[in-house]
Formats: structure tokens, C-alpha cells, sequence
């Protein structure tokens, strides 16, 4: 998930080609079509900060529903 949140960043940023992980999924530009470059960002901030709180004592389940609705797609 990371790698596809990263290649919707890259594509708000109109970057393409190689960089690209997955160059074939139609949905990253649709997606990165609704976001500036920096709500782009700002979800990949959020999915490492919930990959850094699994990797502490929290609710895994909370953790990661509060992630998800925190996601700008």
C-alpha cells in the first residue's frame, strides 16, 4: 500500500515513467488526479505513522481505522 500511496504522490507531482512501482494500475492516476501533491504526502505520512504505532503497544485494529479514515482519496 505504501508503494502505490508513493506512485500517487509521484503522479500529483506529474512525475511518471520509471519511478513508477506500478506503472500499470489505472487507478493511481485517477486518484492522483484528486490530490494535490501535498494530500499526496500528507497520506503517506499517515500510513508511517500507523506503521510506527503497530510497532508499539496499540489497539491494531483502532490504529488502523483511524489511519484509513484519515486517508485523502
Amino acid at each position: 500500500m505504501q508503494w502505490w500511496l508513493r506512485d500517487v504522490w509521484l503522479q500529483a507531482l506529474s512525475m511518471k515513467g520509471e519511478l513508477l512501482k506500478f506503472p500499470q494500475f489505472a487507478s493511481t492516476e485517477r486518484v492522483a488526479r484528486r490530490l494535490s501533491a501535498g494530500q499526496a504526502m500528507q497520506n503517506l505520512q499517515v500510513l508511517e505513522r500507523a506503521q510506527r504505532l503497530l510497532g508499539s503497544n496499540v489497539q491494531e485494529a483502532l490504529t488502523l481505522e483511524v489511519a484509513l479514515l484519515n486517508l485523502n482519496l
